[in-house]
């Protein structure tokens, strides 16, 4: 079944303004689209921050891009570029690259996730699509929730633009970046290898994933305790399950005292 992210009012203007709440006098934070070419100079000089700051064994999780890429979203030319900002500062920003369907999101290069068994075309092939890429938080603002400010206003604008899937792609040793999009209802539904192993996330709207928990037998759930020593077994677990045809996604309502639920789901577009 295939779902448009259709935005509610809020959802169509969270993009421009989105706070975590207020504890005192703490900073504020909010998001919004850079547009112009004017933010140029500073998105490079960002991007290259954030990737100086980064040890050189997790470069692989930002990828360096030409001024091309951003002044095309800078111009809005392929998609958009969601700026989060601390008292007005930028401190980090996420692109949101839009295409006309799966099919040339992944001829551009845009999802490199292979397919050679057409599965994902056949459940994701229908609409448009926006794929999440280069996120990237300077050093001195990580833990501030300005990943989850990203990854809130990215599907608040693939839902206000109508796309009908929206994707990011993560290193599997990237573990705060893609527990982040699960916090935010994306699933993984893909992995492989190039170079590191890598997932493919696509987010679940409300009622796909209300569906998805309805149908999830005892046998489809893993709880994991919050406890970094078990790391590498579950990475190995949802590893195997994405590759025998589940999908994998938080249960955001199950509340268990330092634990997160895991769900085993099936592949609907």
């Amino acid at each position: 079944m295939s779902v448009t992210l259709t935005p509610t009012q809020s959802e169509a203007s969270a993009i421009h303004n989105v706070h975590p709440p207020a504890h005192g006098a703490l900073p504020h934070y909010s998001s919004r689209t850079l547009v112009g070419e004017d933010w140029l100079d500073r998105v490079m000089a960002l991007h290259a921050q954030v990737r100086a700051e980064m040890p050189e064994s997790q470069r692989h999780f930002l990828l360096p891009k030409p001024p091309e890429y951003f002044r095309d979203l800078l111009t809005e030319k392929t998609g958009a570029l969601v700026g989060v900002f601390v008292d007005e500062k930028l401190a980090g920003f996420m692109a949101v690259v839009r295409t006309e369907s799966f099919a040339v999101a992944h001829a551009a290069g845009r999802i490199t996730c292979p397919d050679d068994d057409g599965r994902l075309a056949a459940a994701f092939g229908v609409g448009e699509v926006g794929v999440c890429q280069s996120m990237c938080v300077l050093n001195a603002y990580l833990g501030r929730g300005m990943s989850r400010l990203q990854v809130q206003a990215a599907v608040a604008w693939a839902r206000r633009h109508e796309c009908r899937h929206l994707f990011a792609q993560v290193a599997d040793q990237n573990m705060l970046s893609w527990m982040r999009f699960l916090d935010e209802d994306f699933s993984i539904v893909a992995t492989w290898e190039s170079g590191h192993r890598r997932f493919l996330l696509r987010w679940l709207p409300p009622e796909e994933k209300a569906r998805q928990l309805r149908d999830a037998t005892p046998l489809g759930l893993h709880v994991f305790r919050k406890d970094y020593a078990q790391v590498p077994a579950l990475v190995a677990e949802l590893t195997a399950k994405v590759q025998r045809g589940h999908i994998v996604f938080l249960d955001n309502m199950a509340h268990e005292a330092g634990a997160l639920r895991f769900v085993f789901g099936q592949v609907a577009g």
